[in-house]
C-alpha cells in the first residue's frame, strides 16, 4: 500500500523509466503521510492471486476503501473488480480520494479486498494526517 500525493498515467514512451514509475503510472509517495485539505489522497496497491470465476473467466472481488478518524468511519467507497479494465488474477488499485471534507487531524485508511470466489479477505491499513 502506497499513500501518494500524485498518481498520474504516463505516455507509452515513458512507461517503465524514471523515478517513481510503476507500470504505466508515476506514483509519488508522500513519505511523511501529511496532506492538506485541498489535496487528494492517492492510494496505490497491487493485489495478487485473485481466483477466477469459472463461469465468467474473470475475478469476482470487491474493494472497499475506508477513511476513519479515532476509529469512526468518515468516508467510504467501494468498487467491483469485475468492472475494472483488464481485471485478472492480479489487479492494480489506483484511487484518488478528495480530502476537502475532512477536518484537520490524524486518520487511518483501510483497503479491504474480498475475493468472492475463494471467500477470502485481505486488509491493508496505513495512517496519515490532514493539516
Amino acid at each position: 500500500l502506497i499513500l501518494a500525493d500524485k498518481i498520474e498515467p504516463l505516455p507509452t514512451s515513458q512507461v517503465g523509466s524514471g523515478p517513481f514509475v510503476i507500470g504505466g503510472s508515476r506514483v509519488r509517495p508522500n513519505v511523511n503521510r501529511t496532506f492538506t485539505r485541498d489535496q487528494t489522497l492517492g492510494i496505490y496497491m497491487q493485489v495478487y492471486n485473485l481466483a477466477v470465476d469459472p463461469q465468467t473467466h474473470r475475478p469476482s472481488a470487491e474493494v472497499q476503501y475506508e477513511i476513519a478518524k479515532e476509529g469512526k468511519s468518515v468516508l467510504t467507497q467501494a468498487e467491483q473488480v469485475a468492472k475494472m479494465q483488464n481485471a485478472a488474477q492480479q489487479i492494480t488499485l489506483q484511487k484518488k480520494m478528495p480530502l476537502n471534507s475532512l477536518q484537520p487531524g490524524k486518520y487511518s485508511v483501510q483497503i479491504k479486498v474480498t475475493d468472492n470466489v475463494k471467500n477470502q479477505t485481505i486488509t491493508q491499513t496505513d495512517t496519515f494526517e490532514v493539516r
